[in-house]
């Protein structure tokens, strides 16, 4: 344990990023004698030893502006994480962690994707398309306003599109359905798309939909038709003594943050 934390602590000291600020460091794996690919060296003899990182980063630019934002709202932060490796922290089953899954954590504007496997994060990619753009589209298409587009794209099946024409931009209901589904989906084939294109190759594993942009209909259907892949929707799963309202896929990245904070402190 000694030798590898002197390696690990090693690294992470050439790790000097001046553009970008490292946000996880997590060791992927590690080499022994040259040989890449042991999950874990101890109680192997070795002349060298080395391990491979997987490192998130953020421009300093936008993580100056995230904090400067805290502290105007009286908050001190006293740790930073990636959304989706929060929300898959808090989602994902054992199982999941160890075998591999990728959590799609919607989100207003951006879709993070973040990639497990052996129980360890193995890659993170965003994509500048969340909720907030859908619902702009659609306030266009329909001529609303923002907060009205929402409640309709948001609304269960048949709700919401049979409100007053003159809500709807004059569209009637069959209309307003046709447009909703018209603007809607389109938007949404894109980002699965988009996300499709970051997947780790290989063995298709499964997909797991987080953010406030998940609780849309018809969005696991969408996942799975596009990315070809098993899609459920993730909830807080190890939360204990958490009130069930707040374990819904909204607040997975919460409960991961939360659980960020704990290990920072323990």
């Amino acid at each position: 344990d000694a030798t590898v934390g002197r390696v690990m602590a090693a690294c992470r000291q050439e790790i000097a990023l001046r553009i970008r600020r490292p946000l996880h460091i997590e060791p992927l794996d590690f080499s022994r004698n040259d040989v890449p690919g042991i999950a874990d060296p101890r109680g192997m003899g070795a002349q060298t030893l080395g391990v491979r990182f997987g490192i998130v980063t953020v421009e300093r630019g936008a993580l100056e502006r995230l904090n400067a934002a805290a502290k105007g709202a009286g908050l001190a932060v006293s740790g930073v994480a990636c959304a989706a490796a929060a929300s898959g922290f808090a989602a994902l089953t054992q199982d999941e962690l160890d075998l591999g899954a990728t959590v799609v954590d919607i989100g207003a504007q951006v879709t993070g994707v973040a990639s497990f496997r052996h129980n360890r994060l193995r890659s993170v990619h965003c994509i500048s398309i969340g909720g907030a753009t859908m619902t702009r589209d659609l306030a266009s298409a329909m001529d609303v306003s923002f907060d009205e587009a929402e409640a309709i794209k948001t609304a269960p099946q048949g709700a919401g599109v049979s409100a007053d024409p003159s809500v709807l931009g004059g569209a009637g209901p069959g209309e307003a359905t046709m447009v909703l589904t018209g603007v809607i989906r389109p938007r949404v084939e894109e980002m699965f798309e988009l996300v499709r294109a970051v997947l780790p190759p290989g063995e298709p594993r499964p997909v797991i939909l987080t953010g406030g942009g998940s609780r849309m209909r018809g969005m696991v259907e969408a996942g799975g038709a596009v990315l070809g892949r098993r899609v459920r929707l993730g909830r807080a799963i190890r939360a204990r003594g958490a009130p069930q309202k707040t374990l819904g896929p909204e607040f997975a990245a919460v409960h991961g943050l939360l659980a960020h904070a704990v290990r920072l402190h323990c």
